[in-house]
C-alpha cells in the first residue's frame, strides 16, 4: 500500500521536474546561446532537451487519453514519436513547438482550483498566438479566473517578445481570408464547447488553432501524438495505425522538398497530398463534432483524472477501461 501511495507521487514530482526543465529549455530562446562552451556542449544540451520535452509530451498525451503512464510506455512510445513528421521537423527546427504543446497541455490538466491555472497557456500564446485560441475555450466554458490569468500572461509575454526580442507580428489585413479564419475560429469553439468528453474538446480547440493561423506548417501539428493517444485509448486501432502510416509518409515534401516544385505548380489532386494538414484539421474537427452532446448538455472540462473504478469484465471492458473521467460544468 505504502508503495501505491508513493509511485503517483514520484511520477507527479517527475513531471514537474520536466516541465521545469521544459521552461528553461523555453528561457533559451530570450538568452544568448555561450561561446565559451566547447563545440559538442550545445549539442548534447540540445539533443537531451528535446528527448525529455518528447518523453513529456508523449506523458501528457497518454494522461490526456485516459492511458496510465508508467516510464517505460512513456519511453518506448516517445522513441516511436520520432519518426512521425510533424515531430522529426520541430526537433530539426529547434523544437520550440514541444514546449508550447507541452505548457498547454499541462495548464489544461491541471486542478480547476490550482493557484496560477491559465498562467503556462498564456506564456505559450504569448510566443506563438497559436494556443490563444484555447483562452477564447476557457472563458466561452465558464472558467473564467483560468481564462483571465491566460489572458495577462499572455499581454505580458507578448510585451516582452516585443522588447527584448524587437519581434512584432504582421496584423492580418480584413479580407476575406480574415473572415474566414474567425468563422473557423467559431465553428470549432463551438464543437469543443459540445464535445463529449475532455479529450476531444482538446482536441478540437487543437485542431481550430492550427487551422487558423497556419494550417499548412507541419511543425506546429504535434497535438497528432495525443489524438494517436485517443484513437487507440477508444479502441480505433485501424484509425490510429492509418493516421500513423500517413504520418510517416511525408507526403508534403512534394513541394517542401529543395528543388521541388511549389504547391501552386502541383496538379490539383496533388495539391492535398502535398499539404495534407489542412484536412487532418478538417477530420478531427468532424469527429469530435460527432462526439457532440444536445445543446443544454452539461459542459466538459478538461482536469486531472479522478479515481476509476476497476475495468469492467467482458468483450467491451477493454475499450470503456481507459477512457478519462469527465468533468461537467454547469
Amino acid at each position: 500500500m505504502k508503495l501505491r501511495n508513493v509511485t503517483p507521487r514520484l511520477l507527479t514530482a517527475v513531471s514537474g521536474l520536466a516541465l521545469v526543465l521544459s521552461l528553461v529549455a523555453f528561457l533559451a530562446v530570450f538568452l544568448p546561446v555561450p561561446t565559451t562552451w566547447p563545440p559538442p556542449a550545445p549539442t548534447v544540451v540540445f539533443c537531451v532537451g528535446n528527448a525529455l520535452l518528447l518523453g513529456l509530451l508523449t506523458r501528457l498525451s497518454l494522461r490526456l487519453a485516459g492511458f496510465p503512464a508508467p516510464w517505460p510506455l512513456v519511453t518506448t512510445a516517445a522513441a516511436a514519436g520520432l519518426w512521425l513528421e510533424p515531430v522529426s521537423r520541430t526537433l530539426v527546427s529547434g523544437g520550440t513547438g514541444l514546449v508550447l504543446v507541452c505548457l498547454v497541455l499541462w495548464d489544461l490538466r491541471r486542478d480547476e482550483r490550482a493557484i496560477g491555472r491559465g498562467l503556462a497557456l498564456g506564456v505559450a500564446a504569448g510566443v506563438a498566438f497559436t494556443p490563444a485560441v484555447f483562452i477564447l475555450y476557457l472563458l466561452i466554458t465558464g472558467r473564467v479566473r483560468a481564462g483571465l490569468t491566460a489572458l495577462a500572461s499572455f499581454s505580458g509575454t507578448a510585451l516582452l517578445v516585443v522588447f527584448v526580442l524587437g519581434r512584432v507580428p504582421d496584423a492580418p489585413q480584413p479580407g476575406a481570408l480574415w473572415a474566414l479564419g474567425a468563422g473557423t475560429t467559431a465553428a470549432g469553439l463551438w464543437i469543443a464547447r459540445r464535445a463529449t468528453s475532455p479529450a476531444w474538446a482538446v482536441l478540437a480547440v487543437a485542431a481550430t488553432a492550427m487551422l487558423v493561423p497556419a494550417p499548412g506548417r507541419a511543425g506546429t501539428w504535434l497535438w497528432c501524438v495525443p489524438l494517436l493517444a485517443v484513437l487507440f485509448a477508444e479502441g480505433h486501432r485501424r484509425a490510429a495505425a492509418a493516421l500513423a502510416t500517413f504520418l510517416l509518409a511525408r507526403t508534403l515534401w512534394l513541394a517542401a522538398h529543395q528543388g521541388g516544385p511549389g504547391l501552386a505548380q502541383l496538379s490539383w489532386w496533388q495539391q492535398p497530398i502535398a499539404s495534407p494538414y489542412p484536412l487532418l484539421g478538417l477530420a478531427v474537427l468532424a469527429l469530435a463534432a460527432r462526439r457532440g452532446q444536445p445543446p443544454g448538455s452539461p459542459v466538459v472540462v478538461p482536469g486531472p483524472r479522478a479515481a476509476e473504478p476497476a475495468a469492467p469484465s467482458g468483450p467491451t471492458g477493454a475499450k470503456s477501461g481507459g477512457r478519462p473521467a469527465q468533468a461537467a460544468v454547469r
